[in-house]
C-alpha cells in the first residue's frame, strides 16, 4: 500500500439506478505498475453503497476486497471469480506531474555530510 484515506465519507451516493462521481485527493509519487482501489469497510452493517463494473468498455486489471464467510476467496481477488465479464471497475484516476521523487542516498553521500 502506497497511499490511503481512511475514515473519508463520500458526499455525492445518489440512490439507485443513477451514479455519482467522488474526488479523493491524494498526494503520492507513484513510479511503475500500481492499482487504485477502494474498500467500504461494512462489516458491522448493510452495506450502504456500491462501486460499478463495466461488462464491454476497455479492459483494465480490477481486484475486489472480499469479506470473509461469503462463499469466496477472502482478500484482494478479481472480482470476475464472482461476477463474470468484469472488464474493469468505475474506480479511476487523474494524475499531475508533481516535484521530484525522494531518492535514498548511498551510504558514502552520507559519510561524507559527517566529515
Amino acid at each position: 500500500v502506497l497511499a490511503m484515506v481512511g475514515g473519508h465519507v463520500f458526499e455525492n451516493v445518489p440512490y439507485w439506478p443513477a451514479c455519482g462521481q467522488n474526488d479523493v485527493v491524494m498526494e503520492v509519487c507513484v513510479n511503475g505498475a500500481f492499482t487504485v482501489g477502494c474498500w467500504a469497510d461494512f462489516s458491522d452493517e448493510d452495506c450502504q453503497y456500491y462501486v460499478g463494473r463495466d461488462l464491454d468498455g476497455p479492459a483494465g486489471r480490477p481486484w475486489t476486497k472480499v469479506a470473509p464467510g461469503i462463499g469466496f476467496p477472502t482478500g484482494w481477488q478479481d472480482p470476475n471469480i464472482m461476477w463474470d465479464h468484469t472488464r474493469s471497475l468505475t474506480i479511476g484516476a487523474y494524475f499531475s506531474e508533481g516535484g521530484t521523487p525522494i531518492t535514498a542516498p548511498s551510504w558514502g553521500r552520507i559519510k561524507q555530510l559527517l566529515r
